[in-house]
Parts: C-alpha cells; structure tokens; sequence
C-alpha cells in the first residue's frame, strides 16, 4: 500500500511473518486430531479380533493350569510314598498357584474387555478434545490474525510502516496502526 491509494474493504494491508503462528496452527491441528481418534478408540471399544485372542490366550493358560495341576497331584502323591523330593512338591504347587492366579487375571482382562472402556476414561477423551478444540481455535485465529485487512473501503492517508519493518506497537509512539485509512467520499465540513 501507498498514501493516497483507494482500497476496498477486506483488501489485504499487509502480512505479518506467520512461520511461528504457522507452526502453533498445525501443531493445534496433529493434537486435535490425536485427540479425536484416542476418543474415537474408546467410543468403539474393543475389536472382535482382540476379544477372540484374549479368549485363546485365556484357553491356553486353562489348559497349562490343568497340566500343571496334574503334575502337582502326582507329585504330591509320590512325595506321601517318600518317591520325590521336598523341593519337586514346592516347585510343583508354586508353579499350578502361580498359573491359577494367571487364568484369574486373563479372565478379569476378558471380562473388561467384555465390558470396554470405563465411562471416567471416555469422559475424560471427550474434555482432551474439547481442550484441543479451544487450542487449534486460537492458534488459527492467531494465524488469521497475521494478515492485516482494510476495515472498510477508503484512501491510504498515512503509511506508518514499510515492508521489512519490524513492527513494534511501542515504537509507533502509542499509535498502533500501520496505517491511516478514511472513506473520502463521506465528508462533513
């Protein structure tokens, strides 16, 4: 722009280096999107294919506790017979107790499973949105914000800044414009 040009309104004035505010806008974009799909993940819970190997996972340590139990009833038959070890009936029982706590703890995760995602948890997705939300909303305005439009049509009566300047409210001396613009044809005397 130039003293003296005519612009309309919503003519671009001038544009602010934006490669920072740029940077925040996209940035704001990748987490809202982040944000939409972790919510997304627990809206839709579990898939069938996750439920399916969660239940084999869960025949197959059913399976192992079983094994394991025989092996344990057997040797404890043979240590009352004096035919085995002390330590062989220890390690026995610990390994069937410790594979009972196992096919517990693989039927509760089934059971979860089953049930999906705690409320607090979906809640608490949908509030990371709406946060995300509000933050891509004021990275993009202030983005917008970097290009400078004429407010309404008019003449350029004074330029206050040049292309390259760097432009500080403090230094326009309490001006804080980088230009002046008046609609001429709309004079009172």
């Amino acid at each position: 722009i130039e003293e003296g040009f005519r612009v309309e309104k919503d003519t671009i004035l001038a544009v602010i280096e934006d490669t920072e505010y740029r940077a925040q806008h996209n940035r704001a974009a990748a987490t809202l999107e982040l944000q939409k799909q972790k919510l997304l993940e627990l809206e839709r819970g579990y898939r069938a294919e996750e439920i399916e190997q969660s239940k084999a996972e869960l025949g197959e340590a059913q399976e192992t506790l079983t094994e394991l139990e025989r092996d344990y009833q057997r040797i404890k038959g043979l240590r009352e017979k004096n035919a085995s070890s002390e330590q062989a009936l220890t390690q026995a029982e610990s390994a069937f107790l410790a594979q009972q706590q196992r096919v517990a703890r693989l039927s509760y995760a089934l059971e979860l499973m089953h049930e999906g995602p705690r409320v607090e948890r979906i809640d608490a997705a949908r509030a990371e949105v709406q946060q995300a939300e509000a933050d891509y909303t004021r990275a993009k305005w202030q983005l917008d914000n970097c290009t400078i439009r004429a407010p309404v049509s008019g003449t350029i009566l004074k330029k206050n800044a040049e292309e390259g300047n760097i432009v500080n409210p403090i230094a326009f001396n309490g001006s804080f414009s980088l230009c002046e613009l008046a609609d001429l044809s709309d004079l009172e005397v």
